[in-house]
């Protein structure tokens, strides 16, 4: 009994019994390893090998066992790090507890959830009440998946008891009518009510070898198996006996190869990553299974070359599955595997596989699936991501495994139809010619509706046949780095000859400048380039983006190319210049590997093609759904579109540091009759004069124009242009800005043209100014697009609202802050993950949710909530966060206006519908407990408590939290709690509660604002200022929320009469704190006749010696408690004794 309870033992597949088999092999792995290294070191005979002619031979060799070694002891100890996560994951759950400290909801354990119930009903549980009502409604499914399942059990026959004793089937304990099949993973049986088996429709057979696997269980049970294909003797013996890949680690860049069984073409397949020096490092972990048991296990390491491996291959080759499976797993990788060439005629059908042995006749190996030369770049597109697109097709295509031919001819014939339109192309040789086709690749790219229909040679007959021979096949060679490189410079060289062309003559500068606007986002160089191969262009983008939104390439159009940003990598070889990484020398990668000699990445550009909108089947009406985020056919001949393009620009100055003045008796003596004009005063402070007695749709232009002098000839700049230079720079931005916005400056704009054209300087002197002119338009251009996004969508809302009430009036510095805020929160929403791909960071997809940066593994992104964490540095957040920390823009102001100024996708993440918040007074219970918690344990001032809890403000609730209500101008807008057990870290902000309000105390006029982290770190800041609590507003952010700071400056502006005197961030001493403040610091608030108003920073400061990394307001009032509570005893003790 002993000896098989080890048998038992010796196969547990668990993750945590494969985990410690691991750790086993790794011991004996990295004791060999010493003994090696030992055994080299005694080669020496205790000589030193520094002279030697076999020296460094010796040293490397010696280096390289001593690595390995080092390897595995890293690796031992993270295996031992895994094997302990797991244990305590194993007794959570013996203790009936999940991974998040909830209840395991399985039959197994009704009874604790059954007591856990009980004890809610008592009030004494530690669950909530939501969670509690979510278990009942699960223990009555559990309950009757019990009932059933132990009605099933008494009608269980006895050769399936004896199959389940001998573990053969082990019982699923979520749901007992699941048993798995012993040595398979995710495999199993289903136990029917009467007793009998079924296969699993859940866990059910993938492969022949599992299905006879299956087979053999239910013919034992005397199982009714007519679905289930009989395999002869041979057959059985060969799928019974096999080797299976346990699992394989050491890159991310090959694939996951666990759970497979190994066939030839999978031998194939780890045989071309077996390369020295070129592949990396690779380990296989093989599993021998016979009749179901484990019987053997080992480890290949892949990437000393196929000759030192070559006992492992036998090995795996004596055993290598050469059945069918193997030869559908082949075709799956090819484009049509499904379909059988046969004796086809010209005209006759072809023939759909309606079972699987159509498969395997003799002609499969002569079947040749070529990709056609012809594919352009309209749809190359459609070559991307075979795998995803494959399990799509099996998942419709494919019964238990078997072909649905029904599907396959709808399939087909749609896709028939689709390539004629589109001119897709995949090599299929049938006969004499070869007959393009790939309906993977046509799945993967479209969703067309599949219809009823069938595939012939007719139907095929307007696609182009390629002789199907190799002297007579036409195929597109690839290009080598020299012609890619000569293609480049030549698109360099016509963008500059296009440029060039347009320094000469005023109405050619324009021309340019007119274009420039309607590409403000590309180059000049790029935008030259566009111009001259397609002058009529709208709007342009690459294949990819028109094909998301919908849209593809017209059959026959030609793609512009235009030129693209890279990166390579290269390394300084022995002579110090720089050379390709990929043309090093064997022995120079070993130098690098060394370090002995440097790499570095270098910049380049490649062409890549793009197409206009008239190429494709978009329209211009389709323009906002390819290109959100950009106002399309603004027309300004609406007053109000007018108004909002010049609050618009207003914002910008306001955002760039300018204060704008409009007062006629101010600007009078300044502009005359202009209509505006730059200026700089002594202090550096800078000024747009803009003259009120013209329209906002004259004084456009004029904004734009002083806007161009501001931002490229201010003082800080350093210009040393010449006034014509200057001139010419502000008018051509004002003239390309108002262009893309409909406003015609031209012949405002031809003197200072013509000026500029005539001035004798050099083409590059002039290509730099253009250049300059071309970056700031395009950070203009995006910026306002902004802006008037976000006023278009604020009108909307006003205008949804209709409210009966006016509207306080805002002041123009209100609605600069007002849309800052709102560009933060605008921020927010942008994908994360489009913020990595755009900025060139390499990602690794893990999951369908969750990537990973391939260059530091420990950085998650999780995309379905656009959030991010580092797990190392543990730092993490939103895509404010990301620019900041991973992108590398740290200035907070500067990461925001980066989202906002680009064109990044909007994340998927559906933002949550504010619940209105529900406060329930029956909770509430004596003020005791949460009383003494607070003058006791956070020694908050006796006084203060009293006040707040009398004021409404401070609860306790019937489980003794502290209940903290966010009081809302006589509404509860929200509640936090806080546990009073001690050391107890229960928080949490009820449901509902208005994430803007927070916990706030507000003592008379807010002249003075501050804001804390907490409830409790104001409280313990009031505690220890009681003298100078007056005129003043003291807000719990509940975290480090800058939408509650946004909040309370609006409403304190609106309701404070003398104006508000002190702004400050009174958070916790610790790194979040600061960096939260140093996002503020650079801002002030501009109040009207009043001096702007910087943030100021009330940190805690932590005593000397008692340095810590967190130190909040309640440390410093706890501490400060203590020492007087110290010094008091102390003086009681100095003090002389009484004498009588």
């Amino acid at each position: 009994m002993e000896q098989q309870d080890n048998d038992r033992q010796e196969t547990d597949n668990s993750r945590l019994a494969r985990a410690k088999r691991k750790l086993e092999r790794l011991k004996r792995e990295y004791s060999a390893q010493i003994s090696r290294v030992f055994d080299h070191q005694a080669q020496t005979n205790g000589q030193p090998m520094n002279d030697k002619a076999n020296g460094r031979s010796f040293f490397n060799r010696q280096e390289q066992l001593e690595g390995r070694a080092r390897t595995l002891l890293r690796e031992i100890e993270a295996q031992e790090e895994r094997i302990s996560t797991l244990e305590h994951q194993k007794k959570r759950k013996e203790l009936g507890l999940n991974n998040q400290g909830g209840l395991i909801m399985s039959v197994d354990n009704i009874p604790m959830i059954k007591a856990e119930i009980e004890q809610a009903k008592q009030g004494n549980s530690m669950y909530s009440t939501a969670t509690i009502r979510k278990y009942e409604k699960q223990l009555v499914e559990l309950e009757e998946l019990k009932r059933r399942s132990e009605r099933a059990g008494k009608h269980m026959n006895e050769q399936a008891q004896k199959m389940i004793e001998s573990g053969r089937l082990t019982q699923w304990k979520k749901n007992p009518m699941i048993y798995f099949v012993k040595g398979y993973r995710k495999l199993a049986v289903e136990l029917t009510e009467s007793g009998t088996f079924e296969p699993s429709q859940r866990y059910a057979a993938k492969t022949e070898a599992e299905q006879s696997v299956i087979s053999d269980i239910l013919n034992e049970l005397k199982f009714d198996t007519e679905e289930i294909p009989n395999a002869t003797k041979d057959q059985e013996a060969a799928l019974n006996h096999f080797y299976r890949v346990e699992f394989n680690e050491g890159s991310e860049n090959i694939r996951n190869f666990e759970g497979e069984i190994v066939s030839q073409p999978l031998i194939e397949e780890i045989k071309r990553l077996d390369r020295p020096m070129e592949s990396g490092y690779y380990k296989f972990y093989f599993q021998e299974i016979k009749d179901g048991e484990i019987v053997d296990a080992f480890r290949l390491d892949v990437g000393d070359g196929v000759n030192s491996n070559q006992d492992y291959y036998k090995k795996l080759e004596s055993l290598a599955a050469q059945d069918k499976t193997n030869v559908v797993t082949n075709e799956r990788s090819k484009a049509a595997y499904y379909l059988r060439i046969e004796n086809h005629a010209e005209g006759a059908f072809f023939r759909i596989f309606t079972d699987e042995e159509n498969i395997f006749k003799s002609t499969v190996a002569s079947y040749e699936f070529d990709l056609h030369a012809k594919l352009t770049e309209e749809n190359i597109w459609f070559s991307q991501d075979h795998k995803e697109a494959e399990e799509k097709l099996n998942a419709d295509f494919l019964v238990n495994n078997r072909l649905n031919p029904k599907y396959l001819s709808s399939f087909i014939s749609q896709w028939n139809d689709y390539k004629k339109q589109n001119n897709v192309y995949m090599g299929l040789p049938i006969d004499h010619g070869l007959i393009e086709f790939d309906p993977i690749d046509y799945y993967k790219g479209t969703a067309l509706p599949l219809t009823q229909g069938k595939l012939t040679i007719d139907s095929l007959d307007t696609q182009k046949k390629v002789e199907h021979s190799e002297e007579k096949r036409s195929v597109k060679k690839r290009k080598s780095a020299e012609e890619l490189k000569k293609e480049t410079d030549q698109l360099v060289k016509d963008a500059m000859e296009n440029i060039k062309n347009h320094f000469d003559d005023p109405e050619d500068v324009l021309e340019l400048g007119a274009f420039m606007s309607k590409f403000y986002n590309y180059s000049l160089k790029n935008t030259a380039l566009i111009q001259e191969q397609l002058p009529h262009a709208h709007a342009v983008a690459g294949a990819k983006k028109f094909k998301e939104a919908g849209f593809f390439i017209r059959k026959g159009e030609k793609a512009i190319r235009v030129l693209a940003p890279t990166t390579y990598k290269c390394f300084i070889n022995e002579q110090g210049r720089s050379q390709s990484l990929s043309k090093a020398t064997k022995q120079q990668k070993e130098k690098i590997l060394k370090g002995e000699l440097k790499t570095e990445e270098r910049r380049a550009f490649k062409n890549v093609p793009v197409f206009d909108i008239s190429q494709t089947t978009a329209t211009a009406d389709d323009l906002p759904k390819i290109f959100p985020n950009r106002p399309y056919n603004f027309d300004l001949t609406k007053a109000t579109n007018t108004k909002m393009l010049y609050q618009s620009l207003e914002t910008y100055a306001l955002s760039e540091g300018l204060t704008i003045i409009d007062d006629l008796t101010t600007v009078t003596p300044v502009l005359g009759t202009a209509k505006g004009a730059y200026g700089q005063g002594i202090d550096g402070s800078e000024m747009l004069f803009m003259n009120p007695r013209f329209t906002q749709a004259e004084q456009v232009p004029t904004m734009i124009h002083e806007l161009a002098h501001a931002k490229l000839h201010s003082k800080a700049s350093n210009s040393t242009y010449s006034s014509s230079v200057k001139e010419f720079q502000a008018e051509l931005a004002a003239y390309i800005v108002a262009h893309h916005y409909g406003i015609d400056t031209k012949e405002e704009s031809i003197p200072y043209i013509a000026a500029w054209t005539k001035n004798g300087q050099t083409v590059e002197d002039k290509l730099a100014q253009m250049e300059e002119v071309k970056v700031f338009s395009r950070q203009m251009i995006e910026q306002i697009d902004t802006q008037l996004m976000i006023h278009q969508e604020l009108e909307q809302q006003e205008q949804e609202k209709a409210p009966t009430v006016e509207k306080q009036k805002l002041t123009e510095s209100q609605k600069t802050y007002r849309t800052f805020s709102e560009q933060i929160a605008f921020a927010k929403t942008v994908s994360i993950l489009d913020i990595a791909l755009k900025n060139g960071i390499d990602l690794i997809q893990d999951s369908k949710k969750q990537y990973r940066l391939a260059d530091n593994h420990s950085l998650v992104i999780t995309a379905d909530k656009n959030l991010f964490i580092e797990n190392n540095g543990n730092f993490g957040g939103g895509p404010i966060d990301f620019v900041q920390k991973v992108v590398g823009i740290e200035d907070f102001k500067s990461a925001v206006h980066h989202i906002t100024d680009s064109e990044y996708e909007i994340s998927d993440v559906a933002p949550s519908e504010q619940r209105e918040f529900i406060y329930n007074k029956d909770n509430e219970r004596d003020f005791v407990r949460a009383k003494k918690y607070l003058i006791d344990d956070r020694c908050i001032d006796e006084e203060i408590v009293s006040v707040l809890h009398n004021k409404g403000l401070l609860q306790q609730d019937k489980r003794n939290n502290v209940l903290l209500l966010w009081n809302d101008h006589g509404k509860i807008a929200g509640c936090s709690e806080k546990g009073t057990i001690p050391d107890s870290t229960w928080k949490k902000i009820q449901t509902g509660s208005d994430s803007k309000i927070g916990f706030n105390v507000r003592n008379g006029e807010p002249k003075k604002l501050k804001f804390f982290e907490a409830g409790v770190d104001l409280m313990s800041y009031m505690s220890l200022n009681k003298s100078d609590l007056k005129d003043t507003w003291f807000v719990s952010m509940e975290g480090l929320k800058p939408e509650t700071v946004y909040h309370y400056l609006e409403e304190a502006q609106q309701v404070s009469p003398s104006g508000i005197e002190e702004i400050a961030l009174c958070v916790d001493n610790d790194e979040a704190g600061k960096a939260f403040f140093d996002k503020f610091q650079q801002f002030t608030f501009n109040q009207k006749e009043k001096a702007p108003l910087e943030f100021q920073a009330e940190f805690p400061q932590d005593p000397v010696g008692q340095e810590t990394q967190k130190w909040d307001w309640n440390n410093e009032l706890v501490y400060q408690v203590n020492e007087g509570e110290n010094q008091r005893k102390k003086s009681l003790e100095s003090e002389p004794a009484l004498s009588l």
